[in-house]
């Protein structure tokens, strides 16, 4: 094989790396997309099921089970926080959720939560109660999408053939 041929062989194997990474962030990209795309309308879903809620109430609801969990983000102190099974009754009608509290709850406990009756007919928890924790919860549904389209575009600026001729 003469050293031209050679050359074309090296550059074709290289390209064919170029494309296949490509390939391999823009699937990362789209990955990231979906994700923001998904946790905007899920996100958007609950939200309004609690505004376009017909009964918003606080009720008396009694710890089921309570563990405690711990994270530690880099450069911060270690966070420590109850993970709580709640029970609550509502006219005759026993309902649960999961809660976290940042300070101890034991099994028997009994502590006030905020329910609405959602669409489908059941009491659920609050989690988000206005617009404000709406926009700060999806802020990383929103940079979500921002990683995936920019992924999206330097794959597909990397797999672009040169017009150089070499």
């Amino acid at each position: 094989m003469s050293s031209k041929a050679q050359r074309r062989e090296r550059a074709k194997q290289r390209r064919r790396n170029i494309v296949k990474n490509a390939i391999i962030v823009g699937c990362f990209g789209l990955f990231f997309l979906i994700l923001g795309i998904g946790g905007i309308v899920i996100s958007r879903s609950k939200y309004n099921d609690y505004k376009n809620s017909d009964d918003i109430r606080t009720v008396e609801a009694r710890a089921v089970s309570s563990d405690i969990h711990s994270t530690k983000r880099k450069g911060e102190i270690r966070r420590e926080y109850w993970k709580v099974k709640l029970s609550f009754d509502i006219d005759g009608k026993e309902y649960s959720a999961v809660k976290d509290y940042d300070y101890e709850i034991k099994k028997g406990d009994t502590v006030k939560l905020e329910v609405y009756h959602s669409k489908s007919g059941d009491y659920k928890a609050a989690v988000v109660t206005t617009d404000e924790e709406y926009k700060m919860d999806n802020i990383i549904f929103i940079a979500s999408l921002g990683v995936g389209l920019f992924l999206i575009i330097i794959s597909i600026v990397a797999a672009l053939p040169d017009n150089k001729r070499q």
